[in-house]
């Protein structure tokens, strides 16, 4: 089921409190659009970011929600409130917890299905209840102690509060017990005698394994420090198993037959709201997991404070999630920057050296926008969004001979897409777009689109090699990568908000290979 669907309860009927008790949305579950594929994961890199934040957690189908942004500022504070809570450690080991019970719960169900042997398959189902039950119960137990403040989190205790009460449960944990019980208190005795096994019920025999211990323990001279053994149940039962489980169920048969009546009144006993809130507390959990290592590195994470559009944005010390966490795994330190566009500003032109660190500030930039918009943290010390409609992109790419259309031309219909659809709640970042155009097109070009999204009302950035689009009026905000000031064909990676000094690099860099003019002269004796 998916994350964003509208659940129903096993009966077929709508979940009546499902609003109330989702994790992710604190009205009704809204329509949601297809899930929101396009170039704009690639670009911002949020393919890799989405990846790495659910895998191994492919089965609650996580993806979708990354890709779906809120609509409303009130949206978003809600699920910052839910994350808050889910960082307590008493809260996250509640959920943790609940999910490994659910996890099991689904690996009985799955061992049940792959069963052929009628008694194996009920007992693997029975197992399958009462993991789910305990789950449950453990689950509303822990919150009943933990503290939080959510209100989601909140309706969801009342939620699972009265579903743990209902009739619907209250009789699927008692009864699940019962056969349990039922079948754990039988005794039987098995007798080899070569290739014969007999099965019988159980009379007072001496127990052999007692037997041989007892023999063996004055043999023991010291102490053994206690072990652990994994001695849980084999998935498959051998022949053998099978034809003695066959025995036991014959020797007793109402325990096994109330097994099997069981088995066929619960076959769909899970609660469709409250896998629902597994889920969503999975999409919350896997997010804050990714986020682990950074933060273990000493980089500031934050929760974004969301103001209406049309006020000030930015972020401070903030860094590309993706690239930091693999910098990280390798032991390397990650450079940080700040942005900020208030008043009339709207669009940061980047400018500087090439491999300078322009396009990953400007992926950056991308992903607050759009983490932020989801409710979760984002990469920074501090943090100001307004809730974007769309994060836009344009990145260009090098040209491919197969393709029928040129790279400008390309360009071109890409950006008239973006400017059709454009609001002024979307983000937009294009990077080096007009890169295969001659300068005095690309500066022609560049400034008719900086003056169209300046119309639109849209906030981006605009990464460029024509240094002027940065003076073009108060609208633009210039931001230049920076270099080693003693070395500059050393690369800071860090972007800094001044003027642009392109031709400054250039000088500095041609004095220190000697290829000013002066020294040119010189070198060639005129």
């Amino acid at each position: 089921m998916p994350i964003t669907g509208g659940p129903t309860r096993p009966n077929g009927d709508s979940a009546g409190g499902r609003a109330g008790a989702s994790l992710l949305f604190p009205g009704p579950v809204p329509e949601q659009p297809g899930t929101l594929d396009g170039e704009w994961l690639v670009d911002l890199r949020l393919d890799q970011l989405i990846s790495q934040v659910t895998g191994g957690r492919e089965s609650y189908q996580l993806a979708q929600p990354f890709r779906i942004r809120l609509r409303t500022p009130e949206e978003v504070r809600y699920r910052q409130e839910v994350c808050r809570d889910l960082e307590l450690p008493a809260v996250a080991d509640a959920w943790r917890n609940f999910s490994q019970q659910l996890a099991e719960t689904r690996a009985c169900l799955g061992r049940a299905d792959r069963m052929r042997h009628k008694w194996e398959r009920s007992l693997w189902h029975l197992d399958a209840v009462v993991e789910y039950v305990r789950a449950v119960e453990e689950l509303v137990a822990a919150l009943e102690v933990a503290g939080f403040s959510s209100a989601a989190l909140a309706a969801a205790r009342d939620y699972l509060r009265g579903y743990q009460a209902s009739s619907e449960f209250s009789d699927l944990a008692r009864e699940g017990r019962e056969v349990r019980g039922e079948l754990g208190a039988l005794r039987y005795s098995v007798k080899v005698t070569g290739n014969r096994v007999a099965v019988g019920r159980f009379l007072g025999e001496a127990d052999l394994g007692e037997e041989v211990t007892d023999a063996f323990r004055r043999f023991q001279q010291i102490a053994v420090a206690g072990r652990e053994f994994d001695v849980s149940r084999p998935e498959f039962l051998d022949p053998v198993e099978l034809r003695i489980l066959d025995r036991v169920a014959r020797l007793f048969p109402e325990p096994f037959s109330r097994l099997e009546r069981f088995c066929l009144r619960a076959p769909q006993f899970r609660d469709a709201v409250v896998m629902e809130l597994d889920r969503e507390a999975q999409f919350y959990l896997s997010y804050l997991d990714f986020l682990a290592p950074v933060r273990g590195a000493g980089l500031s994470v934050c929760y974004p404070e969301v103001v209406e559009v049309g006020e000030p944005v930015g972020a401070d010390s903030t860094y590309e999630l993706v690239l930091a966490r693999k910098l990280v795994a390798l032991g390397q330190g990650v450079v940080v920057n700040d942005f900020r566009l208030t008043g009339a500003e709207r669009i940061l032109v980047v400018s500087g050296p090439n491999q300078g660190g322009k396009t990953t500030f400007a992926i950056t930039v991308g992903q607050v926008f759009h983490l932020g918009a989801l409710g979760l943290p984002v990469a920074g010390s501090q943090a100001r969004i307004s809730v974007c409609d769309a994060v836009l992109t344009h990145f260009g790419r090098t040209e491919d001979l197969g393709e029928r259309q040129g790279r400008l031309e390309a360009d071109l219909a890409a950006l008239a897409k973006i400017l059709s659809g454009a609001t002024d709640r979307s983000v937009v970042i294009l990077n080096e777009t007009f890169g295969s155009a001659s300068l005095q097109d690309a500066r022609s070009l560049g400034r008719r689109v900086l003056e169209r999204l300046v119309a639109i009302g849209v906030r981006g950035v605009y990464v460029t090699f024509i240094d002027e689009l940065a003076s073009m009026g108060p609208a633009m905000v210039s931001m230049v990568s920076m270099v080693d000031p003693e070395d500059p064909a050393e690369r800071t990676f860090r972007v800094e908000r001044r003027p642009p000094d392109g031709l400054a690099y250039a000088l500095a860099i041609a004095r220190k290979y000697r290829l000013t003019h002066d020294q040119l002269r010189e070198r060639l004796g005129r």
